[in-house]
């Protein structure tokens, strides 16, 4: 086995990265303390621990941008469909408040009961300002999958501001959908 050394995360998901497994996350982890007892650890949503969604491109009534931050993957935040489809690029832009720290990357979860706005192609970019992104820390096209999907930034950066910007869909709908966004 490997040892982990001892480590306290106040909020966020856990990442093992090694050099046989990419992308990996878990959204439950029994974590077991040298000599304590297991207990198991799990999301409570972004905006449990202080974030804010600052601004999203488009939001179906019933699904706004909150809904990726809640924790709760039942809901999700979906572009509007009605009156008509918004057009690439879409995005959601967060105030990451006490939560600005040193971050290695997010963490996606899609919406669960339908897969057809899955985002393909994205960016993810981080600001000290909500109005000046500059280039992104990622640049990456995630998998056609239900399942948490991580991604992981070339080096450690920080940020008050987060943005998440998607380029296209693996269906080919003009629509984006995520139940969960948290970061790693």
């Amino acid at each position: 086995g490997q040892t982990v050394e001892d480590t306290t995360y106040s909020h966020g998901l856990v990442a093992l990265v090694t050099n046989r497994w990419n992308n990996s996350q878990f959204m439950n982890l029994e974590v077991v303390p040298n000599g304590g007892q297991p207990y198991t650890w799990k999301s409570e949503g972004l905006i449990h621990a202080g974030a804010k969604v600052i601004g999203c491109d488009s939001a179906a009534e019933e699904n706004p941008g909150t809904s990726a931050i809640d924790g709760d993957p039942n809901t999700f935040w979906h572009t509007a469909w009605l009156p008509q489809q918004a057009p690439f690029p879409h995005f959601l832009a967060l105030d990451l408040g006490k939560l600005r720290k040193e971050i290695h990357g997010v963490c996606i979860l899609p919406r669960q009961d339908k897969d057809g706005c899955r985002m393909a192609e994205c960016e993810v970019y981080l600001s000290e300002t909500p109005d000046q992104w500059g280039a992104p820390v990622a640049v990456t096209k995630l998998e056609d999958t239900g399942e948490a999907q991580t991604i992981l930034f070339k080096a450690p950066a920080s940020g008050r501001y987060l943005k998440l910007v998607t380029h296209s869909s693996h269906k080919g709908s003009p629509n984006t959908a995520i139940a969960e966004l948290d970061l790693l």
